[in-house]
């Protein structure tokens, strides 16, 4: 023909979609020529979504994104439209798929894999799934990626609705009796065999308008080629490929724009060329490594979101680190002005005292003189009552050996005191008569009475001849008596 494909389609991307008017009945499918409105009207819809659906995805509307999100609308409008979305890990398979049932006003359906998932819980979430579509006549996006599989029936269930919109054995008796009585008045209604087989293939082709499957699988190792080599049903392939630079580019402006990574305005397209640089460094080493040492290093768009959010992180802890040494230094300078100025205060302060420091000091000088002399002075007192105190203790050593002698005396006569004392109080008048009638009285009894005559100032008589008188306390102490 002569032709060209640049001369036939002067659009960048040849994008076709029954989207651009939101809300519009009946949609019309058709050419979108112009990449700006068409990616306005895509987060218009992205916006629509974080509003009403929780938990928001925080979603970059690149153009890639968008053809992904595109060909996703337009399979699961089909009837029995599914598709197989082969991406690694962090590529956003799932959240292009949310976001397109979304456009097509269908409800996503997933499966909460947890560690007791058993196999009878597999087969409610089917039924769930399978009663949804076609007894209740829900338009459902049924998400299931390869990381669900822990068990290989899921998969080969997940075939047989591929296949046949249909799992084998799934129903049993009340839920078959079920589905007959939902399905009884549409077939009446459309004229179809009310049989038992009539009533479930109507329902099994509702679950074929209503239903379809999105899968999410890795290519990456031979688990996936033996699935797919197992289930043929699974071919209908969209790859969701690495990244390009303008993605990259996008999700770092992003980054910027909501305030996550903060720098001068003048930098902005350096960092985010920095950014888009080290990723695509990453991935040509990569490349490199498979080829001369035969093995992968995966690099996904989570390993480029791992990266701005580790700049993130750095440059807060950076600039934290930068305000704290800026306070420091300001908060020291502070102290050195305010030092300073003290100094300053107490240099004036003891200018002002230097008279006064001088005539303190002579008043110093003559005080110490006069301590010195008095000083002398105490230690000759001292001295003096240094020897007075050793003549006191002397005379207080030799009171003490008398003390202790008259002590010992007293010791040794208070038995006899204590004695005399008993008999005194047993001693009568005649007694006394009676020992004064004695001539010669016995030793004791003149030794008591001569004491008692010198305790009442009696005189001893003096006898015997002359030159050799003697005291007599005897004559005395009879008169006494």
């Amino acid at each position: 023909w002569g032709l060209e494909w640049k001369n036939i389609v002067t659009a960048k991307r040849l994008i076709y979609g029954d989207f651009m008017v939101p809300g519009a009945d009946p949609r019309v499918y058709d050419e979108c020529p112009d990449m700006d409105q068409l990616t306005k009207i895509m987060n218009d819809y992205l916006d629509d979504y974080n509003r009403d659906i929780s938990p928001p995805m925080p979603l970059i509307m690149f153009l890639d994104c968008i053809e992904h999100c595109v060909r996703l609308c337009r399979t699961i409008r089909q009837y029995n439209g599914h598709a197989l979305l082969l991406g690694i890990g962090g590529s956003g398979r799932r959240s292009c798929t949310r976001m397109a049932a979304f456009m097509c006003e269908y409800e996503p359906f997933t499966v909460e894999i947890t560690k007791s998932f058993s196999l009878n819980d597999w087969r409610e979430c089917l039924k769930t799934l399978l009663n949804m579509t076609g007894l209740e006549d829900k338009q459902l996006v049924f998400i299931f990626t390869d990381t669900q599989i822990i068990k290989p029936v899921f998969l080969e269930d997940v075939a047989n609705l591929l296949n046949s919109g249909d799992v084998p054995n799934l129903y049993e008796g009340n839920d078959l009796e079920n589905i007959y009585q939902v399905m009884r008045p549409i077939c009446a209604y459309e004229q179809l065999p009310q049989s038992k087989v009539g009533l479930y293939s109507r329902f099994i082709k509702s679950v074929k308008a209503n239903l379809h499957i999105v899968l999410a699988f890795s290519p990456i190792g031979d688990i996936f080629r033996a699935r797919m080599r197992n289930f043929p049903e699974l071919i209908a392939i969209d790859w969701v490929a690495n990244w390009p630079d303008e993605a990259l580019t996008a999700v770092a402006q992003n980054q910027m724009d909501r305030g996550l990574i903060e720098v001068p305005d003048d930098m902005v397209d350096s960092v985010i060329h920095m950014f888009v640089f080290i990723h695509a460094s990453v991935g040509e080493i990569s490349e490199r490594y498979r080829g001369e040492a035969k093995r992968y290093n995966y690099v996904t768009p989570t390993s480029f979101l791992s990266i701005l959010e580790c700049f993130a992180r750095q440059l807060e802890i950076k600039r934290a680190n930068v305000v704290g040494a800026k306070v420091r230094l300001q908060n020291g300078l502070q102290k050195l002005a305010e030092t300073e100025a003290g100094i300053e205060d107490l240099q004036l302060s003891l200018k002002e005292s230097q008279p006064i420091l001088v005539k303190t000091q002579e008043e110093i000088k003559v005080m110490m003189a006069q301590i010195e002399v008095d000083k002398a002075d105490a230690d000759a007192k001292r001295d003096v009552a240094l020897g007075e105190e050793k003549a006191a203790q002397t005379k207080a050593d030799e009171c003490n050996e008398i003390k202790s002698g008259a002590q010992a005396v007293l010791d040794e006569a208070l038995p006899a005191l204590d004695a005399a004392l008993k008999v005194l109080k047993n001693l009568k008048v005649k007694d006394i008569s009676e020992v004064g009638k004695y001539q010669n009285p016995p030793e004791g009894v003149k030794f008591v009475m001569e004491v008692v005559c010198k305790m009442k100032g009696v005189q001893a008589k003096k006898v015997g001849e002359a030159g050799k008188k003697r005291d007599d306390w005897w004559e005395p102490s009879r008169t006494l008596l």
